[in-house]
């Protein structure tokens, strides 16, 4: 049975611009009971194919708060707290450590270094159940990686490194990408051995590192990544996406036996998020 968190968006908002996110923009605020309507059809969605959803309760003063995907990374019975780059963020971290801690027990929680910075399951994913694929360079870094490889060194998992195509801020255009996090630019189909990305956030290395894992690499257009359908949630033969219409990506995953459930998302996109980044997945 699959399991995530969702954490409810009573304090959402888009109120500053980031740089690592063009979408974000305090001139085209999300309206918020649209918001809650779309998160709550989500979780009903989810609920309605048999996901068992545990709701976190959102905090005051911390508007991103719902994008809990970002909170960490659940990896066999422990939890790896995310280190956000973005200092507005930076207040959730105890909150993360103190509901994780009663889920997985305090003792399992494991923190990062100061200098380790780390956004959790937007950069990190299992291919399979064995296989870890973190992404990094923009909102993760190479110290983060390095620490997690220690840290779960004999817990059966390993890791598979794939930097994104901006490898530094200093070289990071928020004007000519919008694909910050990984879980916003490669999805995953496990059971077809697919592996769905938008390749121009990725280096040609980066590229041949998937291929070499043995899995079907399929390059999907700007326009169709635009759609954030890279930022679904698969579970089974499920795909959870935002609206995506008749796209190519669509008819991809039906020729091949998935069936696509479409999620209104419109007011999380104007902060740079959709259905994946409002869903930790708890199997890891």
């Amino acid at each position: 049975m699959s399991h995530i968190t969702m954490c409810r968006p009573a304090f959402f908002n888009v109120t500053r611009r980031s740089l690592t996110n063009r979408m974000m923009n305090p001139d085209n605020p999300p309206g918020k009971d649209l918001a809650s309507n779309q998160w709550w059809a989500l979780r009903e969605s989810f609920r309605r194919h048999g996901v068992v959803v545990y709701i976190m309760e959102s905090q005051p003063g911390l508007e991103d708060m719902t994008f809990v995907a970002n909170a960490g990374l659940p990896v066999r019975g422990h939890f790896v707290l995310s280190n956000f780059l973005e200092e507005e963020r930076r207040g959730e971290k105890e909150h993360n450590r103190n509901y994780f801690g009663r889920i997985y027990g305090s003792s399992r929680i494991l923190s990062l270094s100061d200098e380790a910075i780390f956004e959790g399951q937007g950069d990190a994913l299992f291919l399979d159940k064995n296989t870890l694929l973190i992404g990094y360079g923009v909102r993760t870094n190479e110290r983060a990686v390095e620490e997690i490889s220690s840290m779960i060194y004999g817990l059966d998992a390993n890791i598979v490194v794939v930097p994104l195509r901006f490898n530094s801020l200093d070289h990071y255009l928020p004007h000519e990408n919008i694909f910050y996090h990984l879980d916003t630019c490669l999805l995953s189909l496990r059971s077809a051995n697919r592996v769905i990305i938008h390749s121009d956030t990725f280096s040609s290395e980066a590229i041949r590192t998937l291929e070499k894992l043995g899995r079907n690499v399929v390059s999907i257009t700007k326009e169709d990544a635009d759609l954030f359908v890279c930022n679904s949630v698969v579970f089974d033969d499920m795909v959870f996406t935002p609206k995506i219409g008749r796209c190519r990506v669509r008819n991809l995953l039906t020729s091949i036996g998935y069936t696509v459930e479409e999620n209104d998302m419109s007011e999380f996109l104007k902060s740079g998020g959709a259905v994946k980044c409002l869903s930790l997945e708890m199997n890891g």
